[in-house]
């Protein structure tokens, strides 16, 4: 069932040029399009010259605190660092190692095809776990991104991906996939106020026996609020997610009790 996903949304971004922008992107819709959906990049990188710096909470008392840089038009580099206990109470556990980022953006999008980006990320997400050296939810790696918006439905966008990680200490090294889409509101012609995003990630590479997922993959979907220019950005944004609402996780106790994970994450958008 997952193949056949896979496949539909292959076909789909490459059978409706006839729905896409044909434009291309002003600075503007660039500031307000997703890096990352949630937990899943996108093709989209910070504009030339833009300082990206975003904070994001977790479970545990967690934040995890990162910064992106536009080098060029197709360039961006980033590096996050965080741990648990930050909020709250108790001794803080740091992450193993700050996390980095890298993107080239290889195609722009044109009227008949998404915009593909290639990076690297060791940056995951939740609890680092020492016994098998890797976050609970694995960082990227190695992955390519493709992206496309459409005009059939406006502020419509489709994502998708594949990528490897280099946390393989659970001995799950598949490749692995995700999908994704954002649909953005507008009040003026120029700023996107409100955008609805979703994901979902197979997480082939995560449903060995000692991995922690239990073979249902990832959903994630959230809602960002846009703001437009303020005192020390060009772009403030504030973000509610929901992550894991198919609550992939494996449980010891049959009786345990899982719930989705509630984050805010903010983010400020300047030049420089």
């Amino acid at each position: 069932m997952k193949k056949d996903i896979i496949i539909s949304i292959l076909i789909l971004f490459s059978t409706l040029p006839v729905f896409s922008q044909i434009q291309t992107l002003d600075r503007r819709t660039q500031e307000a399009l997703p890096r990352e959906l949630i937990d899943c990049p996108t093709a989209n990188i910070t504009p030339r010259r833009s300082i990206e710096l975003n904070g994001r909470t977790y479970a545990n008392g967690g934040v995890l605190i990162g910064m992106s840089i536009g080098i060029t038009e197709r360039l961006m580099v980033s590096g996050s660092f965080g741990g648990e206990n930050i909020m709250g109470e108790g001794p803080i556990k740091w992450n193993q190692a700050p996390g980095v980022g890298l993107r080239y953006n290889f195609l722009a999008e044109t009227f008949s095809y998404p915009a593909i980006t290639f990076g690297f990320s060791s940056q995951g997400f939740d609890t680092w776990q020492d016994s098998t050296s890797r976050y609970r939810i694995k960082s990227k790696g190695f992955f390519a991104a493709m992206s496309k918006n459409y005009s059939m439905i406006p502020g419509l966008g489709l994502h998708g991906g594949l990528n490897y990680s280099l946390e393989n200490g659970d001995d799950d090294s598949d490749l692995n996939f995700f999908v994704g889409a954002h649909w953005a509101f507008s009040s003026q012609a120029e700023i996107q106020d409100l955008i609805i995003h979703a994901e979902y990630d197979f997480a082939i590479n995560d449903n060995s026996l000692r991995s922690n997922g239990a073979g249902k993959g990832y959903l994630n979907a959230g809602v960002r609020w846009a703001f437009a220019q303020e005192l020390f950005a060009t772009r403030l944004f504030i973000e509610f997610d929901l992550r894991n609402i198919l609550l992939n996780t494996k449980v010891k106790n049959p009786n345990d009790k899982l719930y989705p994970n509630r984050i805010l994450r903010i983010v400020f958008m300047g030049y420089f």
